[in-house]
């Protein structure tokens, strides 16, 4: 029989009584970046689109090293009910390192204007545009992209041959910019800041790491632990995205896999190195510090998991994580 809610409730309480807030950080994981720019999935076996080779490139393709956000994934994912891309990609783009926008088609010129009006995106955009189209006078030369200053890099990737445009860019050209746009991401992120549920990516942060401390937790348990975490710290109620919209975002990017135990919907790491080796946790995540004299983590962790253990579903939860018992 599983423990009442208001049981689990007062573990959770204790579990983040004895946190020292001015002490626990957002740690930085991979760089994360949000690619813009011309179809990746148009069906043709050539390249036309610089985002489309900068995708196939080795070292974007070394997910050990790097986390590519693609938009269009959402488009495929059937469960996400994300009817405003627009907030979607705003949550995106608050949560990675960089927001590239390579300018070559009418979508990622939108996103141009979107971006660039919302200040958390626009301090870390690197606009990409064809040289040849950056030497003109245009509204967005002398508007948009004026404002962006240093973060405006004209490249040459084609070359007009009668009626049409050539992809001209060597593998070596490719890598290089792929390089770049990697250094720059490090460049716009520190190794960890003091954690502030006000910011988007901390606020991600949190629930990534809710899927770490707990085994499986539900939507509703994790929703539990930041209205408890945000009444003992006295922090703003309201996030800026839902536990939903952001469960949704980690599904969709492959952070979390889901798995349902009589008809309720759980959330496990995809990874199971990410609970064990803390060097190896390639998201953002929460490093919950303790003040002096308090239970430690382990402690902490198996006092939560008393009202769960001897429960079926307690049982199931063990069964199915590998993470049980490990530390972050």
């Amino acid at each position: 029989m599983t423990k009442p809610v208001a049981t689990i409730r007062t573990s959770l309480q204790n579990f983040f009584l004895g946190v020292d807030l001015s002490n626990s950080y957002v740690v930085t994981g991979l760089p994360l970046i949000f690619l813009c720019g011309g179809s990746i999935n148009d069906g043709s076996s050539g390249t036309q689109s610089l985002r489309k080779a900068l995708v196939k490139t080795q070292i974007f393709q070394d997910t050990s090293k790097v986390k590519i956000f693609i938009a269009e994934k959402v488009l495929n994912f059937e469960t996400t009910k994300h009817k405003d891309l627009k907030r979607f990609e705003k949550l995106i783009g608050n949560y990675c390192d960089i927001v590239v926008v390579i300018l070559e088609s009418p979508g990622s010129i939108c996103e141009l204007g979107v971006f660039s009006e919302i200040v958390e995106i626009s301090e870390k955009l690197l606009v990409i545009i064809e040289g040849c189209h950056f030497e003109k006078s245009s509204f967005i030369r002398q508007g948009v992209l004026q404002a962006l200053g240093e973060n405006v890099k004209p490249i040459s990737w084609q070359t007009v041959t009668g009626d049409n445009m050539l992809f001209t860019l060597e593998p070596d050209d490719l890598a290089d910019i792929a390089d770049q746009i990697i250094s720059k991401a490090s460049q716009l992120t520190t190794s960890r800041k003091k954690l502030s549920l006000d910011k988007t990516r901390h606020q991600v942060a949190f629930v990534y790491s809710c899927c770490r401390l707990l085994i499986g937790p539900t939507k509703s348990e994790i929703e539990e632990c930041l209205e408890i975490f945000q009444n003992i710290a006295g922090l703003p109620p309201e996030p800026s995205f839902s536990v939903q919209e952001i469960l949704e975002m980690m599904q969709v990017f492959e952070m979390i896999t889901v798995n349902y135990y009589r008809g309720k919907k759980h959330h496990f790491l995809s990874d199971p190195t990410e609970s064990v080796i803390s060097s190896r946790v390639p998201w953002p995540h929460v490093q919950f510090n303790w003040h002096s004299g308090t239970k430690n983590y382990d402690q902490r962790k198996l006092d939560v998991f008393s009202d769960l253990k001897d429960s079926s579903e307690g049982k199931w939860r063990i069964k199915t994580s590998p993470h049980f018992g490990t530390k972050p």
